[in-house]
């Protein structure tokens, strides 16, 4: 799959843990094909861009002030990589 050019601005942005990735792509693609292509961020689209050592700055940075909707699912896992063990 050739690589997807990175958006300077999504509609979605869409953050989640890894026992999600099957139901979040799916949803991810549903709001694609519904918005058009560029306007959804998911991480897997986007390994070229966010891949090395500043991931977090660049993850941090599409999150806060790069979309316009940030959509968290959060699931058990996800809290326990976050570092919340409850």
């Amino acid at each position: 799959m050739p690589e997807r050019p990175v958006p300077q601005e999504s509609c979605v942005a869409l953050s989640l843990a890894g026992d999600q990735r099957e139901l979040v792509q799916a949803i991810a693609q549903a709001v694609e094909d519904r918005l058009g292509r560029g306007r959804v961020f998911l991480e897997e689209w986007f390994e070229h861009y966010i891949a090395g050592d500043d991931a977090d700055l660049k993850l941090q940075e599409i999150y806060a002030r790069r979309c316009e909707l940030p959509v968290v699912c959060v699931s058990r896992q996800y809290l326990w990589a976050a570092g919340t063990s409850r």
